[in-house]
């Protein structure tokens, strides 16, 4: 599991409100499909390449986005890159709320759902929300973009298979971040 140290966004001060008004100004990441479906939240769901989960929320249906290789690949690689932070955030939000029960679910783009956590696990979500932020930046997609795909991918059989044999592709070259 990847370790590191990133300053929090939120002082233990921090109101609930003003955890909302700043997961607000965060775009949207939304949920993963398919092969590797999980919130961009923190649900206890297995890494990536083991089994698919359902929203809890089901998306809205999305028109069909053309997609260029690198955009795929950019795209599976942001996906493979939160996967081990999200699950890195579940066990320390576990650890805040209840060791050995799970904690409540959150999605980045419901800040009710991270304002429903105590406050030292709002400040966990809200990190984890700022890194997948960055992470998906740093592989050249707008968070809208990654969004539009995201959408799309949950009802185009095509572009989902697309993405999962890149994302396949990716694990078997060794894929580093």
């Amino acid at each position: 599991m990847t370790h590191f140290e990133v300053e929090s966004v939120v002082p233990s001060s921090l109101s609930r409100l003003r955890v909302k008004q700043r997961l607000r100004q965060m775009l949207p990441l939304g949920w993963f499909f398919s092969f590797s479906i999980f919130a961009l939240g923190c649900a206890p769901t297995p890494p990536v390449s083991s089994q698919a989960t359902e929203p809890s929320a089901p998306l809205p249906p999305a028109p069909p986005v053309i997609l260029s290789e690198e955009e795929v690949s950019n795209y599976a690689r942001t996906v493979l890159t939160i996967e081990p932070i999200r699950q890195d955030t579940f066990t320390q939000i576990q650890q805040v709320v209840s060791p050995g029960t799970l904690p409540p679910n959150f999605v980045c783009n419901q800040p009710d759902t991270v304002a429903q956590l105590p406050k030292k696990a709002q400040s966990i979500a809200v990190n984890y929300c700022t890194q997948a932020k960055t992470i998906s930046q740093t592989n050249n997609l707008e968070l809208s973009r990654f969004n539009e795909i995201t959408a799309s991918a949950a009802s185009d059989e095509i572009l989902r298979q697309e993405i999962q044999a890149e994302l396949l592709r990716q694990q078997q070259q060794g894929f580093t971040r």
